[in-house]
């Protein structure tokens, strides 16, 4: 697989995750043109006095490092990757966002400029606006916009 035409990747991305605006999670961004997943590498949890912080691993390696040994393994196509990230990996790491964009998704925006980065996603099943996959997506942005650009669901701002 080739980034930037297989797959996109931001390392270091923050999403609010699961729990909302209670929780700011740091992780990876994997992305393909029928799938969106985001990976949390460290979760914090904040409740009313406290803060909780979990470190996540995978098969003894931090998650990033594990994710891009993963995308380098030669024989590897997308259609595989895909196969593993949504049964195997989403079994074992809960916590990982996975997006099929051909299910549920009306609309895909992504945003790149020197104000911020992100990814929304507007779904079928959601009555009013935009719902936040990645709220940064670092360095790697204009990449990730321009991979989407083509994309079917993708809106020109």
């Amino acid at each position: 697989m080739q980034e930037n035409i297989d797959y996109v990747i931001a390392k270091n991305a923050i999403s609010a995750g699961q729990a909302g605006l209670a929780a700011v999670n740091k992780g990876t961004f994997i992305g393909t043109k029928n799938y969106l997943f985001y990976i949390p590498s460290k979760e914090e949890e904040h409740s009313m006095r406290e803060i909780t912080t979990t470190t996540n691993y995978f098969d003894g390696k931090n998650i990033e490092d594990f994710l891009i040994d993963k995308l380098n393994v030669k024989a590897l196509n997308v259609k595989d990757f895909e196969t593993y990230m949504t049964t195997e990996f989403s079994k074992e790491m809960p916590s990982a966002l996975i997006q099929n964009l051909n299910e549920g998704v009306e609309q895909l925006k992504v945003t790149a400029s020197w104000l911020g980065s992100g990814i929304y996603t507007n779904e079928t099943t959601r009555k009013v606006g935009w719902k936040p996959f990645v709220q940064k997506l670092g360095k790697n942005k204009k990449d990730i916009q321009l991979f989407y650009s083509n994309h079917s669901k993708f809106i020109k701002k």
